[in-house]
């Protein structure tokens, strides 16, 4: 029973952590940042905002940045909990995974908020802005696709 719970803890400190990988990727520094940074600030460009969606935007992108940052170190704190109380003989898994689910929810009403506030900025777009976001978000996904499946080849020839 104790390994079951070990190995539930521990899955679900690894599921944290899967869940805000991509986060990690966009704290400050490294050249992936500032290729990220460049194709943004490419995309905005094209949009051509007027000053008042400008301005939003500018919002929008702190409220993001402080969002990824903010669920990084939620991450860290929660892995340091997990490691700590794992290594615990006495280990109280119960509460362990309950601290998980706090921040988990925690983070989750905090994205859902963002979200709404992005919604409300998209509402601010006209009809050819609206029409670029989509794009957008469709080729994201499928360049999201392409890294999944890259990452399942990986997987996969590791198995073998």
């Amino acid at each position: 029973m104790t390994r079951k719970r070990i190995f539930l803890a521990s899955g679900l400190v690894l599921l944290l952590g899967a869940g805000v990988a991509a986060a990690q990727v966009y704290v400050p520094g490294g050249g992936l940042y500032a290729r990220l940074q460049q194709r943004e600030q490419a995309f905005i460009d094209s949009l051509a905002l007027d000053a008042d969606q400008t301005a939003a935007w500018q919002t929008l992108s702190r409220q993001r940045m402080e969002f990824r940052l903010g669920v990084r170190m939620d991450f860290v704190a929660t892995k340091e909990r997990a490691k700590s109380e794992l290594a615990n003989p006495n280990a109280n898994l119960h509460a362990l995974v309950e601290g998980i689910h706090q921040t988990v929810d925690h983070d989750v009403a905090r994205h859902r908020a963002l979200q709404q506030a992005q919604l409300a900025f998209y509402d601010t777009l006209d009809a050819d802005q609206q029409s670029k976001v989509r794009a957008r978000l469709l080729d994201r996904i499928e360049r999201f696709e392409g890294i999944r499946d890259n990452l399942l080849e990986i997987a996969t020839a590791l198995q073998e």
